[in-house]
């Protein structure tokens, strides 16, 4: 119940740094996904991984831009 609830905190949790925020939101919503499954919430588990799977391009897309960013500071 505890491990839910830090997660659920996470997920109002707002602020931090834009370029990394997606990434964290996506590792919560795949171990709130995981833990359905420990469940058997089986209809939460496939929300959860549905929302994740929708999300990857996206915050692919933010971590290669942060890359960019850093090689490009760095020449």
């Amino acid at each position: 119940e505890e491990s839910l609830a830090c997660y659920e905190q996470m997920l109002t949790v707002t602020g931090g740094d834009p370029r990394t925020a997606p990434l964290a939101e996506f590792y919560v919503h795949a171990n709130l996904a995981q833990m359905a499954l420990l469940r058997e919430w089986y209809d939460e588990a496939e929300a959860q991984a549905q929302w994740g799977l929708a999300r990857v391009a996206s915050t692919a897309a933010s971590l290669t831009a942060l890359l960019h960013l850093f090689l490009a500071k760095a020449q």
